[in-house]
């Protein structure tokens, strides 16, 4: 029911977990505030497009999908 009512979400929080795993290269990460915390991860074509490094502690804002 969430992945039809939300296509797209945009979130606020802080990074952390943050590994580049395996040899595809793909990015895992937990993305939390002081109330909750959702895991996720980016493709590596996405990472290479990225203009900053993504590390623990950095508040970011994060567009993607629920599944």
């Amino acid at each position: 029911m969430l992945e039809d009512t939300f296509f797209e979400v945009w979130v606020e929080g802080e990074l952390s977990n943050c590994r580049v795993w395996g040899p595809g290269g793909h990015l895992y990460l937990t993305l939390k505030d002081d109330r909750a915390q959702i895991r996720g991860f980016m493709f590596r074509s996405d990472v290479r497009r990225l203009k900053f490094s993504p590390e623990d502690g950095l508040r970011v804002i994060a567009r993607g999908r629920l599944s």
